[in-house]
């Protein structure tokens, strides 16, 4: 059972009054990685995931490490021996309101950890599943703890309101609408400040 007691309410609260009044799914997936380090932090980089296993967005890793990723190294992710599996791999490591956190030492002779994870000092991964397909991953290196406690907390108390807001954006993007004014926009987003506890 999660002990809510640890999660770091006031920093939940700025990290999600921030991502709130963001305009772009674009915006939205930069402001979750960059805040997200406030509250859990990465010494070696954040990505978010598609449901193939692609990067869609990373915070650490520079476009050619992200372009080596999504041409190579994901097809050898360490779980998988089957491509077609990959999806349901990502979704079972992020299963339900809880963490998934992975070592990757156990991995250590496979060629995703050895020519990718080690290189770039990747030692755990602690992985969430925000919302079908989007992944977010948060990479620690050996020279830092690993995830406890606190972490899963306060992801699994800012999953349900990410998912929400990326909701609304998948809502905007299926729109017919060519044009949609601010205030309608601010409708279809969730207000997040209730959440749990006043600051």
């Amino acid at each position: 059972m999660i002990n809510y007691e640890k999660v770091p309410w006031r920093k939940v609260h700025e990290y999600l009054l921030d991502i709130e009044y963001v305009r772009t799914k674009e915006d939205f997936f930069a402001r979750i990685l960059s805040g997200v380090e406030r509250l859990i932090p990465a010494d070696s980089a954040t990505a978010l995931f598609d449901g193939a296993g692609r990067v869609v967005f990373s915070h650490g890793l520079d476009d050619d490490d992200n372009q080596a990723y999504n041409d190579y190294y994901r097809f050898r992710f360490p779980f998988v021996k089957d491509q077609r599996l990959l999806f349901e791999t990502w979704h079972a490591l992020a299963k339900g309101n809880s963490c998934s956190r992975v070592e990757w030492r156990t991995y250590r002779y496979s060629e995703f950890v050895t020519d990718f994870a080690l290189p770039h000092h990747q030692d755990h991964t602690i992985v969430y599943n925000i919302k079908n397909p989007i992944v977010l991953a948060i990479n620690r290196t050996r020279h830092s703890r690993t995830f406890c406690e606190t972490d899963c907390a306060t992801l699994s108390v800012i999953n349900l309101h990410l998912a929400n807001l990326y909701s609304c954006f998948e809502k905007i993007d299926r729109s017919n609408h060519l044009a949609v004014c601010e205030d309608y926009i601010r409708e279809l987003f969730p207000r997040v400040s209730w959440c749990r506890r006043a600051v």
